[in-house]
């Protein structure tokens, strides 16, 4: 029976460029450029440094038909966007658990996502650029808060006998994870990237094999998350810092989205997540409990016969 995720939290998937936060530069400046394919093994080459070339393969994680839902002056509001449009610049390296959207612009090439669990790369400044040719990027460093026990490497991929369930997933996102992006096809295509990851882990599953595919993003209404404000942990030289409290927020997710017609619901923030004692915030939950190969997915489990979520 296939087990259902009551709640998910992907946390830390951005680049934010505050003081203390997680996500920081390497102060490596790199000129990422395609290379010619050769073999049957990968549908592009990328060439990011010497220690980092990506053997890319098409994503397609993205329902053809995706829904993305917001509240417009108090109405909710629904529309369409084509999925296969979204991802067609999108791609992954299953070895190096890359993944990656990949533009041509004026004789370069512009890339972002994610390079591993650790780093992320993203084009500098146009500024920084003079006239075509390669594009400048940064690669960032993203701390990991905790040290998870266990392997976490990727086996050799298995061929799938067609006996495969594709899970279908919304992803309601908070207000401070909206602001980051520049669109909302920005924000779609960000969230694709990192579902791509978690299929990569999931191909390991049989009888039967598991995928997700992303069918609703919903923008969460402004009242909906559930935090507090406490001293900052990480950064004592900030006074005070917004946190979101994780249980409620599961339990809050779980009665407004329990009857979906998703298979699952994944709730998406940028805020940190801390357990609130007297108004004292311990932020254990960061790490502890987070698989960073599966990118915060953060879960309990449910069986298919009980609410779905």
């Amino acid at each position: 029976m296939f087990a259902i995720f009551q709640c998910t939290f992907f946390a830390w998937l951005l680049l934010h460029f505050a003081d203390c936060d997680a996500a920081r530069s390497t102060g490596n400046v790199v000129y990422p450029r395609l290379l010619e394919a050769r073999g049957l093994d990968a549908d592009k080459i990328l060439y990011i440094q010497d220690d980092v070339v990506l053997r890319l393969q098409k994503s397609s994680v993205l329902s053809e038909s995706l829904v993305f839902s917001e509240n417009i002056n108090g109405r909710r509001v629904n529309k369409l966007m084509n999925g296969k449009e979204l991802e067609a610049d999108m791609y992954y390296d299953r070895n190096r658990m890359a993944s990656v959207n990949i533009e041509d612009k004026n004789g370069g090439v512009e890339v972002k996502g994610i390079l591993g669990h650790r780093l992320r790369i993203a084009p500098l400044d146009i500024s920084a650029r003079t006239g075509d040719g390669p594009i400048p990027h940064e690669i960032f460093e993203v701390e990991q808060r905790a040290v998870i026990p266990g392997n976490h490497s990727v086996g050799q991929e298995e061929k799938s006998n067609g006996n495969t369930f594709y899970a279908e997933l919304r992803i309601v996102a908070d207000g401070n994870h909206r602001e980051a992006f520049k669109s909302d096809h920005e924000l779609v295509q960000y969230l694709a990237l990192s579902i791509e990851l978690v299929n990569i882990r999931y191909e390991d599953t049989s009888n039967p094999r598991v995928q997700f595919l992303l069918t609703t993003v919903e923008v969460a209404e402004n009242n909906f998350t559930e935090v507090f404000y406490a001293p900052d942990v990480d950064c004592p030289g900030r006074s005070v810092k917004i946190y979101m409290d994780p249980v409620l927020m599961i339990n809050k997710t779980a009665e407004i989205y329990g009857n979906s017609d998703e298979d699952i619901t994944v709730f998406v923030t940028s805020v940190d997540l801390a357990d609130n004692f007297d108004g004292t915030a311990y932020n254990h939950v960061m790490g502890a409990r987070v698989d960073p190969y599966n990118y915060m997915f953060l879960y309990r489990v449910r069986t298919c016969n009980q609410q779905k979520l």
